[in-house]
């Protein structure tokens, strides 16, 4: 990549923690979201109201795995 990659780990709150943080990042295409379905999917169907916008605040780029049946 020739780039210097930090990894920051920010667990908490079923990723919620993690995922504001990154909504809130400057939009430099540097900050990456790798996400559970939970922070993105199941918390805004828990939660009233969350700090970010699953739709607006992420673009999905890549699918990391897929589960294989049979």
């Amino acid at each position: 990549m020739g780039q210097t990659v930090l990894v920051e780990n920010r667990s908490g709150a079923t990723g919620m923690i993690a995922a504001d943080l990154v909504a809130k990042a400057a939009p430099d295409g540097y900050t990456l979201l790798v996400s559970p379905q939970s922070s993105l999917a199941i918390a805004p169907s828990m939660y009233a109201k969350l700090p970010y916008d699953p739709l607006r605040d992420f673009a999905p780029i890549t699918e990391i795995a897929r589960r294989r049946c049979c």
